[in-house]
């Protein structure tokens, strides 16, 4: 009888343990309240700028204080100096990006989100069709665990 009554407890603590309860994270409106949810201003991405430039594969972007503070080739494992961080974005600066481009002002903007994170996980802008080798973009991608 004590078997079956805590058998019967055991069953109801674990099939309460796996319902649907507070613990997973709201739905929202919007991919930046989703990303400001997780109230991240320190992580890491992969990135790629996507230009006619010399980056040309993802590379390591170590942010702090929503900061770029380092950028690593991973092909080389050489810091980047910072000079050249201007040519990649904290996740801030692409919704930034995304809320002040006006999409008549240019002839082409496309971005998609990451499904949980909510965070740009892509953009390209094309400023003018009639110009070759203006267009400008970034693919990122977050290192978990951030």
């Amino acid at each position: 009888m004590i078997g079956k009554i805590l058998l019967t407890i055991l069953l109801l603590g674990i099939s309460n343990a796996c319902s649907d309860d507070d613990s997973l994270p709201p739905e929202f409106d919007t991919p930046r309240e989703t990303w400001d949810y997780y109230k991240r201003d320190s992580y890491a991405l992969m990135q790629m700028p996507l230009c006619f430039c010399i980056f040309n594969h993802d590379y390591l972007i170590s942010v702090r204080n929503n900061q770029i503070i380092e950028v690593i080739d991973p092909e080389t494992g050489e810091a980047l100096p910072e000079s050249q961080f201007d040519s990649f974005r904290t996740v801030g600066q692409l919704f930034d990006l995304i809320e002040q481009i006006d999409p008549d002002d240019v002839a082409s903007i496309n971005y998609e989100f990451h499904d949980e994170y909510g965070f740009p996980s892509q953009i390209f802008v094309d400023p003018d069709v009639m110009i070759a080798d203006e267009e400008y973009g970034w693919r990122t991608s977050l290192r978990l665990p951030f």
